[in-house]
């Protein structure tokens, strides 16, 4: 156990050094990631492998991708209402709507998934309107056997 957590401590100090002096590929850190956080015992959130359908509903990325206008999705739905779809394990699941909570306001949701034995929470706050669509920013929320992933997300809801 020592010895991985020493492991642990040079590989993330050795990749803060590459990522400073920019040698560090974006493959590396992912891959990185996905090693610390199974060490720490979290839920793994990637990016989903399979085909996207464009169209209305809602469509989360991370702030980086985002700003790029990556194709590169974290979470995507039919509608705030409906089931989702993420790539949780390096698996891509769907995931089933359990419910919903509005503030007074409405500028806030939280909308609940399931799927064997895996919890997902989005926490959307709304940005920005437009005409057939709301920029949000949001926050997913995955819970798994006891663990516990939380994901800062933005992206858009609607056609």
């Amino acid at each position: 156990m020592k010895k991985t957590i020493i492991s642990t401590l040079v590989t993330a100090t050795v990749l803060s050094q590459l990522m400073l002096s920019g040698q560090a590929s974006q493959n590396t850190i992912s891959k990185d990631k996905s090693a610390s956080a199974k060490m720490l015992n979290q839920p793994v959130v990637g990016v989903i492998k399979g085909d996207v359908e464009s169209g209305c509903g809602c469509s989360l990325q991370s702030p980086a991708d985002h700003r790029k206008r990556s194709s590169r999705r974290v979470f995507v739905s039919g509608s705030l209402y409906e089931g989702g779809l993420m790539n949780i394990d390096g698996r891509d699941t769907k995931l089933k709507f359990v419910s919903e909570k509005r503030n007074k306001k409405g500028d806030t949701v939280s909308i609940t998934y399931s799927a064997n034995g895996i919890r997902v929470r989005v926490d959307y706050v709304l940005a920005e309107t437009g005409y057939e669509s709301a920029l949000y920013n949001a926050t997913i929320t995955v819970s798994s056997g006891g663990r516990n992933k939380i994901v800062r997300v933005k992206g858009y809801c609607g056609c």
